[in-house]
């Protein structure tokens, strides 16, 4: 199989197989020329990554529960273009895959998108650019653990370091990341001494920054990276979705979540409301 230009040749991967369906049709739409390498499976994608190593990959996944898959495939995704296609990203799918690639990564949601409206962000993805992404240089390189819950740790760190960056409040990071961990606003507010409109005012602000909902929803699966959450194990041959004790893991990832609140925030003891 021989090396093909970006504008001929474009992998596309989705854990929904519909959803790889659908995106192989639209470019049918765009560019019929351009030769498309649909996979269903992450070895497939291993595979085509390998045998094309300058196509441009379009992965629909939400990275918030796909870091044990985007650390397996990050030897993979160097210095190409990537483009993550999906309903709708928050805070932490936005964030997660700058942990593991330093370079431009786009992203294209297509709840209320009209295929009218994503043709041309698809077409504008198939353009063959002048030269490779660049890649920051600055960019701490990725500590890649082989134990996922040491990923899943050092992923949140990297997570919650960000916050500032979209002009999150010192306040309303310590908010977000108790709720996070399952705290409720009453214990935040002891935690906090402040009083529950402050701690719900603080929310608010937060999520607007990272333009995100309000519900527990969105609190859950957009601030952090949960295990319970992770779709594949990088060493299991089938990749079925990962089986835990949910009550375990719950508790578990909790109590990482309230580690890691304690190693980056010293002056906040939430030890006796942990329970």
């Amino acid at each position: 199989m021989n090396n093909l230009s970006y504008s001929e040749c474009i992998i596309v991967y989705a854990i929904q197989w519909p959803e790889t369906y659908a995106i192989e049709g639209l470019y049918n739409q765009v560019s019929p020329a351009t030769q498309i390498e649909p996979c269903f499976s992450p070895e497939s994608l291993i595979e085509l990554l390998e045998a094309y190593t300058t196509a441009p990959v379009i992965l629909g996944i939400l990275p918030h529960e796909s870091v044990l898959l985007l650390s397996r495939l990050t030897p993979y995704l160097q210095q190409r273009r990537i483009l993550f296609f999906g309903q709708k990203f928050n805070y932490a799918d936005r964030v997660v895959p700058f942990y593991f690639l330093p370079m431009d990564i786009e992203f294209i949601e297509w709840t209320n998108n009209t295929p009218k409206k994503i043709l041309p962000m698809l077409s504008s993805f198939i353009i063959p650019e002048a030269v490779k992404p660049e890649i920051d240089k600055n960019h701490p390189t990725p500590l890649l653990p082989s134990n996922a819950d040491e990923l899943i740790y050092h992923v949140n760190i990297y997570i919650y370091q960000m916050l500032s960056n979209y002009g999150v409040g010192k306040q309303s990071r310590r908010v977000l990341l108790m709720l996070a961990s399952s705290l409720s606003i009453r214990k935040i507010a002891k935690i906090l001494d402040i009083n529950i409109k402050t701690v719900s005012l603080y929310k608010l602000k937060g999520l607007y920054r990272l333009g995100m909902g309000t519900s527990s929803y969105d609190v859950y699966r957009g601030i952090f990276v949960n295990t319970l959450l992770q779709q594949y194990r990088p060493d299991d041959k089938c990749h079925q979705k990962m089986e835990f004790s949910s009550n375990r893991v719950k508790k578990e990832n909790n109590k990482n979540l309230l580690l890691l609140i304690q190693a980056l925030d010293q002056e906040i003891d939430i030890a006796e409301h942990s329970q």
